[in-house]
């Protein structure tokens, strides 16, 4: 059986799952932002804020209540934070990519949360694409 295929009411359930793993992981690269230090931008706290915070918890409330939007903006905002996070951590040299975090306790705590967030940001637009597949009669 494919993710597609999974009851709607489970794959619910999954993104609930995700995205309250999400934020825990992402409140914890965070602290490794500020423990490290590692600094950003104005722009990027404004992305992080609003792309990889409130939209992945507005698509669950959205999914919780039946809305078709929801699993459209968990697809689409965890998809831009994953492209965000893998511009930002693993392929662009600048304070922010995992190699150039500063050596102490922090480092290895701001390596390994980016890469589970990543992860986590994958498997919730898969959900997402499933749950839209499902409601689409694919």
């Amino acid at each position: 059986m494919t993710l597609s295929q999974s009851n709607p009411a489970r794959l619910k359930l999954l993104a609930l799952v995700l995205v309250g793993a999400h934020l825990l992981v992402t409140l914890l690269h965070a602290a490794a932002h500020i423990g490290a230090p590692v600094p950003s931008t104005t722009g990027q706290y404004v992305f992080v804020f609003t792309i990889i915070y409130i939209a992945p918890l507005a698509a669950v409330w959205l999914l919780l209540r039946g809305r078709r939007e929801g699993a459209a903006l968990l697809a689409t905002s965890m998809g831009a934070a994953f492209l965000f996070g893998l511009i930002n951590h693993f392929i662009v040299i600048s304070p922010d990519h995992i190699s150039q975090t500063p050596p102490g306790i922090w480092q290895a705590a701001f390596a390994w949360s980016a890469a589970i967030t990543a992860a986590l940001q994958l498997a919730s637009v898969a959900v997402g694409a499933a749950l839209l597949r499902r409601r689409n009669g694919r």
